[in-house]
């Protein structure tokens, strides 16, 4: 086998649990925030006209300055050093020649259990040159874990990006975000 992302069968459908999580994974807070950012990567980024809409997961080709294609609720498989391989569901997965750039959404909602299953498939995908891991934490009203927590245990991601809960209803919660992945995609 070569190359580290293929596609995996559904067999969610089937009532196999994949790398640790059901396919319906993404549905809840995380999905909502991953599909917001999504459609802004588009608008920036994409290609027009080359946006398709899939229940799995959107797709989009980039603009063809960047030359690669996006993905949501893209599966990677992580090779672990014992020469195991468990799959990943990236929130958002770039792909610009052979870079790519995998975007993890966790809510504090979602525990922090979540947060260290995360975290865990990223240190494991840093292991890859080409493979730069991000990580959006959305803050709840009440914060479980503090900031520092939260970097203490995701750690491995090259970069964490705190957001509030409340933050995310108005104005461009992710344009840092953005700001950040634009300039990566141009070097």
């Amino acid at each position: 086998m070569t190359g580290v992302y293929l596609d995996m069968p559904d067999l969610a459908d089937e009532g196999w649990t994949i790398g640790g999580s059901s396919r319906k994974a993404g549905v809840g807070p995380s999905k909502r925030w991953a599909r917001r950012l999504f459609s802004a990567l588009y608008r920036q980024l994409g290609a027009p006209g080359t946006l398709t809409e899939h229940a799995d997961g959107d797709a989009f080709d980039l603009d063809p300055a960047f030359d690669g294609s996006a993905h949501s609720w893209h599966r990677i498989l992580v090779p672990l050093p014992g020469g195991e391989v468990v799959s990943h569901e990236a929130a958002i997965a770039l792909s610009s020649g052979d870079r790519w750039i995998v975007i993890d959404f966790v809510c504090q909602s979602e525990g922090r259990d979540r947060l260290k299953a995360a975290a865990f498939d990223a240190l494991h995908l840093r292991q890859r040159a080409s493979v730069e891991p991000y990580l959006v934490y959305v803050r709840g009203a009440r914060p479980e874990l503090t900031r520092a927590d939260v970097e203490a245990i995701a750690y491995p991601y090259a970069m964490v990006y705190g957001v509030d809960e409340e933050d995310l209803e108005s104005g461009d919660p992710f344009g840092g975000l953005r700001s950040t992945l634009f300039a990566l995609l141009s070097s």
